[in-house]
Parts: structure tokens; sequence; C-alpha cells
């Protein structure tokens, strides 16, 4: 699956269950890589070196994300100057005690709370959890750290498949809407992938 506008490429792909050889491995992790540099009238190998924590580093003039859930891979990439990151999750990863540490109050109360509704308060909370890693993949290039999940406040939009995001200033009780539109999807009944998408940034001063 490959999403391309105004200057910003989206790709998911999902590896094959088996593979024959160590090529097979590395080709289903960089294609939608090359997908996005493609997208974006950009030739490029798909192969991404990263920093000694682990965060990609993408050519100059281009901004972007990698998510990995089992066989899944996804990459979000732009040109300009806007703020982009994506993730990929999984239900089975996640345990209910576990959200009680991610998500914050407010947003434990919009999950359904009904004992029968267990398993769609699980595929909420998988939902927030990932919507705040591709938020927090983003902001950290603006807030120049990772942000902490309690920081951050994930509220479903009015508009399908879309979610706002708001930060959480430490001893502040009012949320601030940070600009910017997250946008997700059910790929199976168990993996949800996110991204999140800033305006164009001026910096000039």
């Amino acid at each position: 699956m490959l999403l391309t506008s105004r200057k910003v490429a989206y790709s998911l792909n999902k590896a094959p269950v088996r593979v024959a050889s160590e090529v097979c491995v590395e080709h289903p992790r960089t294609m939608p890589i090359k997908e996005c540099f493609s997208a974006l009238s950009y030739a490029h190998s798909g192969t991404i070196t990263h920093t000694p924590d682990g965060r990609p580093i993408w050519p100059a003039g281009f901004s972007g994300s990698l998510s990995y859930s089992g066989n899944w891979t996804a990459c979000m990439l732009t040109q300009g100057n806007r703020l982009v990151g994506c993730d990929l999750e999984s239900s089975d990863n996640m345990t209910i005690p576990l959200s009680n540490h991610i998500l914050r109050d407010s947003e434990l109360q919009r999950c359904p709370l009904a004992e029968h509704h267990s398993t769609s308060r699980l595929k909420m909370a998988t939902l927030f959890f990932s919507a705040k890693e591709s938020a927090g993949k983003a902001l950290c290039q603006n807030f120049c750290r990772r942000l902490e999940f309690q920081e951050l406040e994930i509220y479903p939009s009015r508009c399908r498949n879309k979610f706002l995001v708001a930060h959480v200033a430490s001893g502040s009780l009012n949320p601030s809407r940070i600009p910017g539109v997250g946008y997700f999807a059910w790929i199976t009944p168990q993996v949800v992938a996110t991204a999140f998408l800033s305006p164009e940034i001026n910096y000039a001063s």
C-alpha cells in the first residue's frame, strides 16, 4: 500500500511468512523505503543507516519515520519542513494493566469500560498507544527530546480514521492542541497502523 500527497509518501508492506534466504528477509524491509523515495521522485536503494540510539538517518532535505511489527513494515517520508511519525502495533502485545501506565485518565474514560467490551477496550488502548508513538516520533524533532506518554493526549477526530494530539505541560491542567493531524487504520483485526503529520513549518525569522 502506498499513499502520496503534497510531498508526503506513506508505504506499508507485509513480508512473506517464510523466507528462503537472507536476501528475501531484507527485501520486504527496504521495499517501503524505496517506494516512498520513488513516489517523491528520488532514487534511493532503500537502505537506511541509523544513529547509535536507533534513529534512522535520512538524506538531506527529507525527514521520515520507520516502524516494524511482526511481518509488517511501514515508512513515512516527506520533503520540506514537516514533522512526521508512523507506528505499527499489535493488540496481541498489549494488556489492559499496561495501558494504565500509558494512557491518561481522560483517555481511559473514552475506552469502553463494560466487562463484555474488554476486546474493544484493548483495541482502543492499542490505538491510543500507537497514536502516541507516531506523534511522539514526529514531535521529538521539535521538542528536542522524547516526550513521555503522559505528556501526550489523543482525541479521536469526528472525521473517520483521524485523531488529534494535545501536549500536556508539566503542572498544567489544560492540554494545548498540537498543530497537525493523525491517521489510523486497522490493517488486520489485531494490527493498527498510525501516522502523524504536522503542517509545513516556516523557520524564517
